[in-house]
């Protein structure tokens, strides 16, 4: 499964190309992968709503829009060969986390609770729900509200 962001998955290839899915290799650059596809880098990041600078790893996988098959430069994977996995859904997120070891906990805040002790009675940390949460550690917790925890099997709730 290809995790992947379902509007970009969306976009229609411009007339005369279809599209194409790569995986990367380590080493990979932006820059490289698009000269195998044969295509311009700023297309390329534009497609996979990526920085033009930025950089690709390994297990990346990224989305063209090609007017040929690359030949032997690169190998691609067509929409009938893959199958794509919505990273803004709760499945995506459950798989990934428990890949890790973990379950993926959705818990309602107490009224004395803060990232930290929420944190600490998960087995996580405060950074961590910090990040997941997209909010700052020291914004406070309202009773009642849902906090995303990926914590130790052992500490969750049964």
């Amino acid at each position: 499964m290809i995790p992947f962001d379902a509007a970009l998955a969306a976009m229609p290839p411009p007339e005369g190309t279809r599209r194409a899915w790569l995986r990367v290799t380590s080493g990979d650059t932006l820059a490289a992968v698009a000269r195998a596809l044969q295509v311009l880098p700023d297309d390329l990041a534009r497609w996979n709503n990526l920085d033009p600078h930025a950089r690709v790893h390994g297990e990346m996988w990224l989305q063209a829009f090609v007017s040929r098959a690359p030949g032997d430069t690169a190998r691609t994977f067509t929409d009938a060969e893959v199958t794509l996995d919505d990273r803004a859904g709760d499945a995506f997120h459950d798989r990934s986390v428990a890949a890790a070891g973990q379950v993926r906990l959705q818990v309602t805040a107490a009224a004395d609770d803060t990232l930290a002790s929420v944190a600490a009675r998960y087995g996580s940390t405060p950074a961590r729900l910090e990040r997941i949460n997209r909010r700052g550690q020291r914004d406070p917790l309202r009773p009642g509200e849902t906090v995303v925890v990926y914590a130790d099997p052992a500490r969750a709730p049964r």
